[in-house]
């Protein structure tokens, strides 16, 4: 690829000169559409695990603090209070959110979902175009990407996904970016900072690894531009950080401030691939077990239901590397197989050699995320693969392929095929493709006769054998598809390259049962568990939690019901996970990535030691319900629940290993005592004050107003986890809010009647803000700069300049007023001077 090139060339396969942009993307859309027409039609919702677990919850709660008026700065409903906007993943901070917070809910979120899939498509369809000047085969990679089974299990994680979908455009973008600066440099900044807005870590990871690698790449083949790439790339990550300072600076205090410590890293390497995991590939449901809704899940690891890319992705990827002479498809291949094998986790050496010397790989807690950069690639070696196909199978007639042909009037092409004649290359590549197909097709015996030697159920059995059997037939149907549309033109030739399409689509979608079971919309009603249970009392924020009980938590994660409806609807009446967020229901658990320290190590306590009774814990907890043993969602009550917030206890100092100790007692009265760090001692003066009395005159979601009435000084404990973005005034004069009981809050105050205010006042979201408009002046200036120069820049038209090469129409780009000169009429002999007659000018350097 030259420095000129801006996006899909000109392409000489009819097939692919039919499938314009427009074009792919109604058919992608079509496809989308067929693959999912209830949700798109509003009868139906998704549902199954973390969609409607976790993602729509926190949809929800974003919502309602939109229409409040207000940011989702602050959850006080789940785990006693924990930091929301902060968590990166809920994007709050998200353009695109806006989808589902004006439209109904119910509908808009599975819509933003399957959005973003089909813009990770068509990012791909783009990419790809670029790479290998071949719609077909751009087209294909699209296709793959959209669908393949990460992708379709992401559909569970809105943020995850919307990340996926940035993530092509981002590697499409950035290129430009480095190699051309001015708009192309700002272009890549904004699409990098949606991807990063989107919160979903691993595909921002292995996102920045992809262009690591291509800028080395470009470093090493484009030696007259080094100074550039090197300083563009680094430039285009820095104002992306900047951009996205207001959701970063939150994040990176919420994380040094939660769970996620050395000691978390270190236990959490867990769901790897199984060392067996690369058969997945090809018969996807080898060693898989399904659920009672008959979702399949591969034993041994449980975050993704599906990584399959494709029987024909497998092929044609083994085609790219052996026929395409591309640095780009050697990178490719190199970092397929480095996500392959770091997906395997501790099964190889390379994972605990990187984790040894990255400690910080750990927080992404499951080795099996790596195959994200094997389906993020795969789709691209699949495109380099058919692009090589269809050049190297042209008719002679047709003269040379469109990925080896380099004439004046079309820019080269970015990759080589590998033939020596055009009657012997044909010849070659049908045989290394059937010796392929051939290996692939005993690779798949094999997997199933391993399988049934392993003496597994028979009903486990069976579904390999048909998931081997089905993937062989598809495998067939490529391969004979390839092989007549590589020798057929005209329609004719268009018409197979859609149903060749049309076969990966199908590969997709049917390889395994189910991966995204779906239910009517009313299951997401609000408040319906308020009024299904008959809470008495009535649990609420400010005045008391629920509690599920570990017993029953245990039935509802490893007994689900047959029906998927029946299944939410007990999840909702036992409040598990963030299903609290749609009804209000304050409670002392939830699902977050992120959780303050100390308030996790506490809250978890029941759960860790469920054959221990906390009851002074759970008092303090403010737990007026809780399970009734031996149900999921019946709900007894708990008369001993103390206030959420309370006054007058006695003032006790403890370092945290003594305070976390005491939370555990059974005899502990933390009505008449309150444990403070020892650096309090000096500030606090109050004691014991039996008659002290607190009203509370507003408990909102990121404000608490009080009333404190006391004869002489005493200390005012809130039941709510401490967080340092908590600001604490007593008449509107600030006062210091301590940790208390090793993970809650208290202040002193003076005696007589005052007014206490407690305010969520995020400063790391302020002067993240203003870095944030810093970023965003800066790319301003670069955008106007660039334009600047454009508007104001004159062919060089009448002067001499020396040419390097041996023929005119290999002129290479000359720079002036950083301006790309690209010659069109030169006069001079080769190897002269010549002199410019008629030049039209490119963006250049900034």
């Amino acid at each position: 690829m030259t420095g000129t090139e801006k996006g899909p060339g000109p392409d000489a396969d009819p097939a692919g000169r039919w499938l314009t942009p427009g074009r792919f993307a109604l058919l992608l859309a079509l496809l989308i559409l067929a693959t999912f027409p209830a949700v798109l039609l509003g009868g139906r919702t998704f549902v199954f695990r973390d969609f409607g677990m976790f993602g729509y919850p926190l949809a929800y709660f974003h919502r309602e603090s939109f229409w409040q008026g207000e940011l989702p700065l602050w959850n006080p409903l789940s785990n006693c209070g924990l930091p929301f906007l902060a968590q990166w993943n809920t994007l709050s901070l998200y353009p695109f959110s806006l989808i589902y917070l004006l439209l109904p809910l119910q509908w808009s979120l599975s819509f933003f979902c399957l959005a973003h899939m089909f813009w990770g498509g068509l990012g791909m369809y783009l990419l790809a175009c670029l790479w290998t000047r071949h719609r077909l085969a751009a087209a294909l990679a699209g296709i793959v990407f959209a669908f393949n089974g990460l992708s379709l299990n992401a559909l569970m994680w809105p943020n995850i996904e919307a990340a996926l979908g940035w993530l092509p455009w981002v590697v499409y973008l950035a290129q430009r970016g480095w190699r051309e600066g001015g708009k192309a440099l700002v272009w890549a900044v904004l699409a990098g900072a949606m991807q990063m807005l989107t919160g979903g870590p691993e595909p921002i990871l292995f996102t920045w690894l992809i262009l690591f690698a291509q800028a080395c790449g470009d470093w090493v083949t484009r030696a007259a531009a080094r100074g550039w790439i090197l300083l563009r790339f680094c430039l285009l990550g820095l104002l992306v950080a900047l951009v996205c300072a207001a959701q970063l600076l939150p994040f990176l205090e919420l994380l040094a401030h939660s769970q996620r410590d050395a000691g978390f890293v270190s236990a959490s390497h867990d769901w790897s691939m199984p060392f067996w995991g690369w058969a997945n590939f090809l018969v996807p449901l080898f060693r898989t077990t399904p659920t009672a809704q008959g979702v399949y899940f591969q034993n041994g690891q449980y975050w993704t239901t599906s990584y399959y890319g494709g029987i024909g992705t497998v092929l044609l990827s083994a085609v790219a590397v052996w026929r395409v002479r591309d640095w780009r498809v050697r990178v490719l291949a190199g970092l397929v197989f480095l996500g392959a094998v770091l997906a395997l986790g501790d099964c190889t050496p390379l994972y605990r050699i990187i984790r040894a010397g990255f400690p910080a790989i750990g927080f992404l807690r499951y080795p099996v995320k790596a195959v994200i950069l094997v389906l993020a690639l795969a789709p691209l070696l699949g495109a380099f693969g058919l692009a090589a196909l269809a050049g190297g199978f042209q008719p002679r007639e047709s003269g040379a392929p469109a990925c080896c042909r380099l004439t004046s009037s079309e820019p080269p092409k970015p990759a080589t095929c590998h033939r020596s004649g055009p009657d012997s290359a044909s010849h070659r590549a049908g045989r290394f493709e059937s010796a392929v197909v051939v290996l692939l097709l005993v690779l798949i015996a094999a997997i199933i006769a391993w399988d049934w030697k392993s003496s597994l159920p028979a009903d486990v059995w069976r579904a390999t054998w048909q998931s081997g059997l089905s993937r062989s037939v598809i495998l067939a149907l490529v391969f004979l598809l390839s092989a007549v549309f590589l020798k057929s033109q005209g329609h004719r030739r268009t018409l197979l390259g859609i149903l060749l399409l049309l076969a990966f689509w199908l590969d997709l979608v049917t390889h395994v049962p189910t991966q995204n079971p779906t239910a009517r919309p009313f299951i997401y009603a609000p408040g319906l568990a308020n009024a299904e249970i008959k809470w008495s009392p009535q649990p609420r924020l400010g005045v008391s939690r629920v509690m599920l009980a570990p017993a029953a938590l245990e039935v509802l994660r490893f007994n689900p019901l047959p029906s998927l409806e029946e299944t939410y609807m007990r999840n909702r009446l036992a409040v598990r996970a963030d299903c609290n967020l749609l009804d209000q229901i304050p409670q002392i658990d939830g699902f977050f990535s992120l959780t303050p320290r100390e308030i996790s190590r506490v809250t978890a306590l029941p759960y860790d030691q469920p054959e221990r009774p906390f009851p002074a814990l759970l008092d303090f907890l403010g737990v007026s319900q809780t399970t009734v043993p031996g149900s999921t969602w019946g709900w007894a009550p708990r008369p001993t629940a103390m206030p959420i917030v309370t006054a007058g206890q006695q003032p006790f100092f403890a370092d945290d290993p003594a305070a976390f100790a005491a939370l555990a007692q059974t005899n502990l009265d933390l009505r008449r005592i309150v444990y403070l760090p020892p650096n309090a001692r000096q500030a606090i003066s109050a004691g014991a004050q039996p008659s002290a009395r607190v009203r509370i005159a507003e408990f909102a979601n990121q404000r608490i107003s009080l009333q404190t009435t006391s004869p002489a000084p005493s200390v005012v404990v809130i039941a709510q986890a401490w967080y340092p973005s908590w600001k604490a005034y007593v008449d509107d004069q600030p006062a210091t809010l301590w940790r208390a009981n090793y993970a809650f809050q208290a202040l002193q105050v003076p005696g007589g009647t005052h007014r206490v205010v407690l305010v969520y006042q995020d400063r790391k979201l302020l002067a993240g803000l203003a870095v944030s408009a810093l970023g965003l002046l800066a790319c301003l200036g670069f955008w106007l700069l660039s334009h600047w120069r454009s508007t104001t820049a004159s062919c060089p038209t009448g002067q001499e300049w020396p040419t390097r090469l041996g023929n005119h129409t290999g002129v290479p780009p000359l720079y002036h007023r950083d301006h790309a000169v690209d010659w069109q009429q030169v006069v001079g002999a080769p190897g002269d001077m010549v002199v410019l007659t008629s030049c039209a000018l490119t963006p250049g350097p900034v």
